[in-house]
C-alpha cells in the first residue's frame, strides 16, 4: 500500500487483499498519513484490492470518524463493491466502481472543449477525453452538475459511465445525430442568419430555468474567489473597476452555463443542448451573453486566427453570427439599451481579461 500527497487531496492506494493478517497494520498506515494531513480530502483508490473483511472495513470506519473532510471510494471491483452494499457502506461513503478502459474507434476531434476534446464512438455514443492532469473528482462533479441540470431541464446530453482513454479520463455520452452549432455554421454558411435566430431564442429559453442556489455555485462568488486570490497583485484602479462592475449586476437565480460558445452547444436530432456542464452556475445572464461574445468577437482580436483555429468559422461568419444573434436576443429592447449591453460587455470582457491574466502570471 501507498499513499499519494496532493495540494488539496491525499490518494490511498490499497493492496491486493486486506484481512486479520494486515488490518492492524492497514489502519495505522490510514490514520497516521491522514493525521499528517489533516486538510486534506481523502481518495481510497481499490484499484488492486481483490478483498476486504471486516476488520478492513472498521478501519476505513476510524477513518471517517478521525476526519471532518470528505472521504470517497474509487476504482472497486464488482465483489468488492458488493461488500461496500452488503455492509451498508454506500450509505457512509461515495463508492464508485472500478473505471473500464475505452479505445477510441474515431480520433478525429468532434468539438473541443475547455478541458478536453469530444471524439465520436459509434452512431449513439460520443466521448469527451479529458485534457491530462484532470482529476476523476472533476470529471465526476461536471457528470453530476450535468445530471441536475438535465433534472432542472436544462437541454444538456446524459452523460453515462466514466472511462480510461489510455492515461486520461474520459466521458461517454449518448450521441446519435449530434453536430456541433460550430461545424454547422462552418459547413452550412448560407444558414447563418437562421442559425443565429435559433441560438438567440435557445439561449433566452435557457435563461427562463431558475437554478436553484443548493444545486449550482453562485457564479457571482466564483468571482469573488478570483478577486480574492488575485487581491495582491491586481492594481489599485482595476480592483475598484472590477468591484464596481461585478457588484453593479444584479443578482439573479438565472441558470448559467458558465462558459457558453458555439462550439459547445450542439444539434442533437436538430434540437440544440449544451455539453461542457463543469462551469455551471447561477446569476444574471449577462454573464453566459460575455462569453458569447467574447469568443466571437474580442478573442479573435486578441489572438487572430481564434475563430479559425478553435471554433473552426471564420472571423468574418462569427463577427455576423454574433451581429445577428445579439439583435434577435435584444429585440424589443430600446436602442440606447442595446448601445449600453454592447459596451458593457466589451468593459466587461476587458476587466475579466485583467483579473484572469494576472492569476495565470502568479
Amino acid at each position: 500500500m501507498n499513499c499519494i500527497i496532493g495540494k488539496k487531496r491525499i490518494v490511498f492506494h490499497l493492496d491486493a487483499r486486506i484481512d486479520s493478517n494486515n488490518s492492524a497494520s492497514f489502519e495505522e498506515y490510514l490514520i497516521t498519513n491522514q493525521s499528517k494531513h489533516p486538510d486534506k480530502e481523502v481518495t481510497i483508490d481499490a484499484n488492486d484490492l481483490t478483498y476486504i473483511s471486516s476488520a478492513g472495513l472498521r478501519a476505513l470506519l476510524k477513518l471517517k470518524k478521525n476526519s471532518d473532510k470528505s472521504i470517497i471510494i474509487i476504482n472497486a471491483s464488482d465483489e468488492v463493491y458488493d461488500i461496500f452494499a452488503l455492509t451498508g457502506f454506500l450509505e457512509m461513503f461515495e463508492v464508485s466502481k472500478k473505471i473500464q478502459s475505452v479505445e477510441l474507434k474515431n480520433k478525429d476531434v468532434l468539438m473541443r472543449s475547455l478541458n478536453g476534446k469530444f471524439h465520436k464512438q459509434s452512431d449513439d455514443k460520443m466521448i469527451k477525453v479529458y485534457d491530462k492532469g484532470v482529476t476523476f473528482e472533476q470529471v465526476s462533479k461536471e457528470r453530476d452538475l450535468a445530471k441536475k441540470a438535465l433534472v432542472m431541464g436544462v437541454p444538456t446530453l446524459i452523460p453515462f459511465d466514466v472511462c480510461m482513454v489510455g492515461d486520461r479520463f474520459g466521458l461517454i455520452f449518448e450521441a446519435s445525430n449530434t453536430i456541433p452549432l460550430s461545424k454547422v455554421i462552418s459547413t452550412e454558411p448560407q444558414l447563418l442568419r437562421d442559425y443565429a435566430f435559433d441560438f438567440a431564442h435557445f439561449i433566452h429559453e435557457l435563461h427562463t430555468i431558475n437554478a436553484f442556489s443548493n444545486a449550482f455555485p453562485s457564479i457571482k462568488e466564483r468571482y469573488s474567489e478570483l478577486m480574492y486570490a488575485a487581491k495582491n497583485w491586481l492594481k489599485p484602479e482595476d480592483k475598484e473597476q472590477i468591484n464596481a462592475l461585478f457588484t453593479g449586476i444584479p443578482d439573479a437565480h438565472t441558470y448559467l452555463h458558465g462558459n457558453i460558445t458555439i462550439a459547445n452547444v450542439v444539434l442533437h436530432d436538430d434540437e440544440m443542448m449544451v455539453v461542457d456542464m463543469a462551469s455551471s452556475a447561477y446569476g444574471h445572464p449577462i454573464f453566459d451573453l460575455q462569453n458569447i461574445y467574447s469568443s466571437l468577437i474580442e478573442k479573435e482580436k486578441e489572438k487572430p486566427l481564434y475563430c479559425s483555429s478553435v471554433l473552426g468559422v471564420s472571423p468574418e461568419n462569427c463577427s455576423k453570427f454574433w451581429d445577428l444573434f445579439f439583435a434577435e436576443y435584444m429585440s424589443g429592447s430600446k436602442y440606447e439599451a442595446i448601445q449600453g449591453m454592447q459596451a458593457l460587455l466589451k468593459k466587461y470582457y476587458i476587466l475579466n481579461q485583467k483579473l484572469l491574466s494576472v492569476l495565470e502570471t502568479k
